[in-house]
């Protein structure tokens, strides 16, 4: 069963101060997830992605990926050249699995 944390957030908005909407369901298994130690937070999750990849939070979900047992967030950050790079990040870990470009900026 593929369960999925969404958070968005707006440009505007201070990530800091909780901006985004979350679906209850979702947002428990997250918090469950960081009280058993399985999950790192989001908020950790996010600085480690913009140090990999400067830039804005686009989009981030939590899912299970059946076919190697583990939580993964995939975390899409807008950088300042206008690419959207999507990463895919070990939930319990932290560790970055991937990223790749989803929209390239072509050169002028």
């Amino acid at each position: 069963m593929l369960q999925r944390l969404r958070v968005v957030a707006s440009a505007g908005l201070a990530l800091s101060a909780g901006a985004g909407a979350v679906a209850a369901s979702d947002a428990d298994l997250a918090l469950d997830l960081y009280a058993q130690g399985r999950a790192v937070s989001l908020e950790t999750l996010i600085r480690e992605a913009r140090a990999i990849r400067p830039g804005t939070l686009l989009n981030a979900t939590l899912h299970f990926e059946e076919t190697h047992g583990r939580y993964v967030y995939e975390i899409q950050m807008l950088a300042p050249t206008g690419e959207v790079w999507e990463l895919e990040v070990d939930a319990e870990t932290g560790a970055l699995i991937e990223h790749d470009p989803l929209h390239p900026v072509d050169p002028p």
